[in-house]
């Protein structure tokens, strides 16, 4: 059974101070808990990114895939994509992919030129990263792993990442194998 829960005029508090307020919501109640619809907007006030207003979509087709779409605009930056893609197509088969981007206007940067004089500069960092793995156990003993990683900048990572580990971490690998499990090793 399909069943949901109706939010209406729904404000949700902390010791008495107000932290969010949804005029109206649903929320799935029955045994498929996974249900498509917007994801909760972004709205917050950074020094780097400046006024960030964002939302997204989030995508259940069937009981064994899923994905999630959004984007925000950054005031001082410019545009900020990501999607997260899931799936479980077989037992023993696990797919995922994700991808985050920025494209960037630039900041203003003083920068000396060669004649001396101090002039105003606009420093791009925008970028993407992208990542896909894939876990296979096969009939006969068979396994099957693919880990790809794609980063298009050091200075996007540096200037975009998360959390300060994926920030100051250079390097960005990629793997894949297959392989037999024989008895006994």
């Amino acid at each position: 059974m399909n069943r949901s829960v109706a939010l209406v005029n729904a404000n949700f508090r902390l010791f008495r101070i107000p932290l969010l307020y949804t005029p109206y919501a649903t929320v799935p109640a029955g045994r498929n808990l996974r249900q498509s619809g917007f994801l909760l907007p972004e709205f917050s006030d950074t020094t780097l990114k400046g006024v960030v207003l964002g939302d997204g979509y989030y995508w259940a087709p069937k009981s064994w895939m899923d994905m999630s779409l959004g984007g925000a605009y950054l005031s001082r930056r410019g545009w900020q994509q990501n999607g997260d893609f899931r799936a479980k197509p077989w037992e023993n088969v696990t797919i995922s992919a994700k991808y985050f981007g920025v494209i960037d206007r630039g900041l203003s940067t003083a920068v000396m030129n060669s004649s001396g004089t101090i002039v105003q500069q606009l420093v791009k960092q925008g970028g993407h990263s992208a990542q896909f793995e894939l876990d296979a156990r096969l009939r006969g003993g068979w396994r099957a792993v693919a880990d790809y990683n794609q980063l298009s900048s050091l200075t996007f990572q540096l200037a975009f990442a998360p959390t300060f580990g994926e920030a100051v971490n250079s390097e960005v690998r990629s793997s894949a194998f297959s392989g037999k499990q024989l008895s006994r090793f």
